[in-house]
């Protein structure tokens, strides 16, 4: 396919994908009662949290080494590394969330198992597809991520006309997401190449000096933009 079609794609894509975030804010105010979205985006404030100070430096860490990686036969390793990074960074979700239902009665316990798989498989999910197109696969990306929006957006809606709570919007979006994520990964493992693997000790050593000011950066950005919700709280 020609550089040009993959650029309309992504452009109609990008455009589809908009109209449908646009969509999903607009039904989640319409759906849930107010003091439901309130929590939503108190819950939003920490995965945001979560997201920006463990997950984004490793994801552009992730994304950074990827096309050597591809190039390596232990590239489902690394596949399946990033999935338990992202499973041990949505457990302190859930813990964080925890520690809030201890403190208070009117955080339900079932918060927790929703901000887990929320962070879990969204995470992934914008994780595994978006590397399609880094891998020149670009088609494939805005298929499989423009299908998984409108498959969030549709069962989380019916979803939360049955209950209407922001544990069930974050907890249907999750899974969702994963269930998306899992066709990423599939994709990508038959990406792997023949080279030989790059040394462990010297991944670790990039890893740490490429992760570390990033995660200390992120801190004070997230203090400054969503951190101000659980803070007041």
């Amino acid at each position: 396919m020609s550089k040009r079609s993959d650029l309309v794609a992504l452009t109609l894509g990008r455009l589809i994908q908009s109209l449908v975030l646009f969509l999903t804010y607009r039904e989640l105010t319409h759906i849930l009662p107010k003091s439901e979205v309130g929590l939503y985006f108190f819950l939003l404030a920490i995965t945001g949290g979560i997201g920006l100070i463990l997950v984004n430096p490793t994801g552009i860490f992730f994304n950074r080494f990827i096309h050597q990686w591809r190039k390596e036969p232990n590239f489902n390793q690394k596949l399946l590394a990033f999935f338990g990074f992202t499973f041990g960074a949505a457990v302190i979700a859930a813990v964080a969330t925890l520690s809030i239902h201890f403190l208070t009665d009117d955080f339900p316990l079932v918060l927790s198992i929703s901000v887990f798989l929320f962070v879990l498989g969204v995470t992934l999910n914008n994780t595994y597809l978006p590397a399609l197109n880094l891998l020149n696969s670009p088609r494939k990306f805005v298929f499989w991520s423009t299908l998984g929006q409108i498959s969030t957006l549709a069962t989380t809606v019916l979803a939360a006309h049955q209950i209407p709570t922001a544990a069930v919007w974050l907890g249907i979006t999750g899974l969702v997401n994963l269930c998306f994520a899992a066709v990423g990964y599939f994709i990508l493992r038959r990406l792997s190449g023949s080279a030989a693997p790059s040394s462990t000790t010297s991944s670790r050593s990039v890893y740490r000096s490429f992760v570390g000011p990033l995660m200390i950066a992120n801190i004070g950005l997230w203090f400054l933009t969503q951190g101000y919700r659980p803070v007041a709280q």
